[in-house]
C-alpha cells in the first residue's frame, strides 16, 4: 500500500499511518507495528516530516530498500515468466483446442 503511494520516483511517499491502517483494514497501532518491521528489515526508511506552523506531519517513506531487494530478485522472477510461457506454448502446441462433442437427441 505504500507503494501505491509513490508516484513520482523523485518524491517520496507520504500517506498517513491512518490513511494506511484503513486501507488495510488495521489498527493505527498496528499498522506502526508492520511499518516498524519493514523498517527493521531494511524494506523502507521512515522519515520525520515537519511543518514550522503546525507541528508534524506525516513522515515520508523512502522504498530504496524495497527496490533494491526487488532487483535482486528479478532475475528469479523472470526465469519463472519464461518457464510459465514455456508451459503455456508447450500445452497449446500438443493438442490444441478441443471440440466439442456434440450430443444428438
Amino acid at each position: 500500500h505504500l507503494a501505491d503511494y509513490w508516484w513520482d520516483v523523485d518524491r517520496k511517499p507520504y500517506p498517513s499511518v491512518k490513511t494506511l491502517a484503513g486501507r488495510m483494514r488495521l489498527s493505527p497501532r498496528q499498522m506502526r507495528r508492520y511499518i516498524a518491521e519493514l523498517e527493521a528489515a531494511g524494506l523502507i526508511k521512515r522519515i520525520e516530516r515537519t511543518a514550522s506552523h503546525r507541528g508534524r506531519l506525516s513522515n515520508y517513506y523512502d522504498l530504496t530498500g524495497l527496490v533494491e531487494k526487488l532487483k535482486k530478485l528479478e532475475p528469479e522472477f523472470r526465469e519463472v515468466e519464461e518457464e510459465v510461457k514455456e508451459n503455456r506454448k508447450a500445452v497449446s502446441q500438443r493438442g490444441g483446442r478441443r471440440r466439442r462433442s456434440s450430443v444428438n437427441s
